[in-house]
């Protein structure tokens, strides 16, 4: 669990619901790669304006985990780790998405939105380690 570190800040939203699908699939490999196995979904977060260069910097950081697909025809994954509200998580970013740079998903071992009493709309902040912003 990470104590301090660099904040992006944003709102909750319900996807396509394209994402239990694909953490289900992912979900051996992911949990090789991170130690846990994730809640098959995502939670979707829309960036506040000013917090998405602060995501760009993270994701475009060569100190990503890489997850290679388990099926062929399907594309890597890239993981992050963060934090929630005190709850390890990890930022994850598929090489083909449909969001932008404005939208995080998260993935966690753990329902988010449940434990977290989360609704569409809600403000929410991910802590990212300090490492992922020395040059």
């Amino acid at each position: 669990m990470m104590e301090r570190g660099v904040v992006l800040r944003g709102r909750v939203f319900s996807g396509r619901g394209e994402g239990e699908f694909f953490v289900s699939l992912y979900a051996k490999n992911i949990a090789r790669a991170v130690g846990y196995i994730p809640y098959p979904g995502t939670l979707n977060v829309a960036l506040e304006p000013e917090y998405i260069p602060v995501a760009r910097k993270v994701l475009n950081n060569r100190l990503a985990v890489i997850v290679e697909p388990p099926v062929k025809g399907f594309y890597k994954i890239y993981l992050w780790r963060a934090s929630v509200r005190g709850i390890e998580v990890h930022i994850v970013k598929p090489e083909a998405t449909h969001y932008g740079d404005d939208v995080v998903e998260i993935i966690a071992p753990i329902s988010l939105r449940e434990a977290l009493a989360l609704n569409d709309g809600d403000p929410i902040e991910i802590v990212l380690p300090s490492e992922y912003f020395l040059e």
